[in-house]
C-alpha cells in the first residue's frame, strides 16, 4: 500500500471516529434531556392524601390495593417512610420498586 493511500485510509478513520464521537455525546445530552423533562413532567400521588382513583393511576396498583392503603391509613394513621406501603398486604418489593418513583409522602 502506498504512503498516500495509507494517509487516505488514516484520514477515514479518523472522520469515522469524530462522526462516532460527535453522535455518542449528542445522544448522551438528548437522553439526560429527555430525563429531565420526564421529571419535571411527573406528577408524583402523595401516599397521605391519595383517593382510590389516584392510587389507581400508580404502575401494578388496582382498586382492591388501593382500598387496602386507604384502609391500611385510616386504622393506622399517615404513613411515616415511603418503605411502609410495604405494610399494606398485598405490596411486595416488585410493586414498590414500581411506584417508587411516582411517590411521595
Amino acid at each position: 500500500m502506498k504512503k498516500s493511500e495509507k494517509m487516505v485510509l488514516l484520514s477515514l478513520c479518523l472522520v469515522l471516529a469524530s462522526l462516532n464521537l460527535y453522535n455518542y455525546l449528542r445522544r448522551e445530552r438528548l437522553e439526560k434531556d429527555i430525563q429531565v423533562i420526564i421529571e419535571e413532567s411527573m406528577v408524583f400521588v402523595s401516599i397521605n392524601e391519595a383517593g382510590i382513583d389516584e392510587l389507581t393511576s400508580l404502575p401494578g396498583i388496582g382498586p382492591v390495593l388501593a382500598s387496602r392503603i386507604v384502609d391500611y391509613r385510616i386504622s393506622n394513621g399517615e404513613f411515616q417512610r415511603l418503605e411502609d406501603l410495604k405494610k399494606v398486604k398485598g405490596i411486595g418489593p416488585h410493586i414498590f420498586s414500581k411506584i417508587t418513583p411516582f411517590i411521595r409522602l
